[in-house]
């Protein structure tokens, strides 16, 4: 819904924040910072370019077209010639998976959900890097 402008509200010139985030956007929040921080500066890096190198074997112009069969089968025929590319992509996703569990986890024990880890992350010169 944040990419939805209609669902903003906003008062005088400011945007009023939610009151409360859904379980499933914590979720989401927990999964992605723990994948995050359980990744180097390196494996985060190797992991954009191999993504963005396999999308842009396809014909994609914008996000829907990621999914578009005849670019799914250019997808199917890069990983299956660069052995590389499935290494890097099955132990960076499987890390994902293990970052939804323990986020799970810490959701179904009562936990707090971790909060700013994420801050540190920003973009700086087309590289992703980590600020403690």
């Amino acid at each position: 819904m944040q990419h939805d402008p209609y669902s903003w509200e906003v008062e005088g010139p400011h945007f009023l924040p939610v009151q409360e985030v859904t379980e499933s956007s914590q979720f989401l929040d927990a999964t992605i910072k723990n994948w995050f921080a359980g990744m180097t500066n390196r494996e985060r890096n190797q992991l954009v370019e191999v993504l963005y190198g396999l999308l842009t074997t396809g014909e994609v112009e914008n996000a829907a077209d990621i999914f578009q069969p005849k670019n799914i089968r250019t997808y199917v025929k890069a990983l299956s010639s660069d052995a590389d590319m499935r290494h890097i992509l099955s132990t960076e996703f499987q890390g994902l998976l293990e970052a939804a569990k323990k986020a799970r986890a810490g959701m179904s024990e009562g936990k707090e959900l971790p909060q700013g880890q994420s801050e540190g992350l920003r973009v700086e010169s087309e590289e992703l890097r980590v600020e403690n």
